[in-house]
C-alpha cells in the first residue's frame, strides 16, 4: 500500500460519479485533498455525487487541510497549484487528471495517478472485477477521456473494448 495521496478535483468528482470513492482507504494509507479543491469538488456536483464526497469525508476515505500559500505560478487552476503545492511539500503521490497539472507534477517529479490509473490498479489487486463500465460512464457522462486512453487501460488489464 503506498502511503500518502494528495487528491485534485477532478479524480474525486470523478471517482464520486462511480461510486468509488470507498478504494482510496485500500489503495493508499491516506489520502488529504485541499481546502480549495475541495470547494472546487462542490462547485456543480449532483446530489448522488455530493452525498457520496460527504460520506468519503465523514468515513475518513478523504481528508481537508488549508494550504496557507500558494507559492508557485505554474499557470494552473487554483486547485492544482495546492494539490500540487501539497505533494510537494510531502513528495506525496498526487492524483490528477488535468493535462497541464500532470506535466508540471512529471516536471517537478512528483508520482503521479490519475483516476485511469486508479481503477486499473483497483482491478490488478482484485477490488473491483472490471474497469469498463467505470470508464464508458465515466465517458458517457462527459468526462474526459481519450479513445486512445480508453482502449490501452482496458487492454492493461485484459479486458476487451
Amino acid at each position: 500500500m503506498r502511503e500518502l495521496l494528495i487528491a485534485d478535483a477532478g479524480p474525486l468528482i470523478a471517482l464520486a460519479r462511480i461510486d468509488r470513492l470507498w478504494l482510496l482507504p485500500r489503495l493508499f494509507a491516506q489520502t488529504i485533498t485541499t481546502e480549495i479543491v475541495w470547494s472546487e469538488c462542490f462547485a456543480n456536483p449532483s446530489d448522488v455525487e455530493q452525498a457520496r464526497l460527504n460520506l468519503a469525508l465523514a468515513a475518513g476515505w478523504v481528508e481537508r487541510v488549508a494550504v496557507p500559500a500558494l507559492p508557485h505560478d505554474w499557470r494552473l487552476g487554483l486547485g492544482e497549484t495546492s494539490a500540487i503545492s501539497l505533494a510537494l511539500a510531502h513528495q506525496a503521490a498526487v492524483l490528477i487528471d488535468e493535462r497541464a497539472a500532470r506535466r508540471t507534477a512529471t516536471r517537478l517529479g512528483l508520482p503521479l495517478i490519475g483516476t485511469v490509473g486508479l481503477l486499473t490498479l483497483a482491478k490488478q489487486r482484485e477490488l473491483i472485477p472490471a474497469i469498463r463500465e467505470d470508464l464508458y460512464h465515466l465517458a458517457a457522462s462527459g468526462y474526459r477521456l481519450s479513445p486512445d486512453l480508453l482502449s490501452n487501460a482496458l487492454a492493461f488489464v485484459g479486458e476487451a473494448p
